[in-house]
């Protein structure tokens, strides 16, 4: 059997590291292509980090226009 990484070309990054990388997402500051690809394709298939993602967005999005005003 394949791993996930030979059958679809994409490490299967954990749970902590899509975590650590979601506010660079966000941000537009994770800039490493395959880094990217990685991170969505993990929050693709786990509901745990794609609710937690759901969560902290608009708290990221509130937090960044508060930012922008100062």
């Amino acid at each position: 059997m394949n791993s996930d990484k030979e059958s679809h070309g994409h490490d299967d990054i954990g749970c902590l590291e899509a975590i650590e990388a979601f506010y660079s997402y966000l941000d537009g500051e994770l800039s490493n292509p395959k880094a990217i690809e990685d991170f969505e394709h993990h929050m693709s298939h786990c509901r745990s980090c794609f609710s937690r993602a759901e969560v902290e967005r608009p708290v990221s999005y509130t937090h960044l226009r508060a930012h922008e005003t100062i």
